[in-house]
């Protein structure tokens, strides 16, 4: 790799661990309590679709375990 190709690697690493804080900071500049509802929002439709995933797999494996 070159050293334009390292460094432009780099910096699309960096944007994407940062994204999330840049996003937030917006959020709460603009509406405090319009960010504080959305994130609420997020995190209970995240919290839920992880339950889901879980279950998913969980029973994906119950079902590989009764079949192997």
């Amino acid at each position: 790799m070159t050293n334009s190709q390292n460094q432009s690697l780099y910096m699309i690493t960096w944007m994407n661990s940062h994204y999330f804080f840049f996003f937030s900071d917006i959020l709460s500049k603009t509406s405090i309590n319009l960010s504080a509802f959305w994130v609420r929002r997020l995190i209970i439709i995240t919290g839920q679709f992880s339950v889901e995933l879980s279950k998913r797999a969980t029973s994906i494996h119950v079902d590989w375990s009764v079949t192997g």
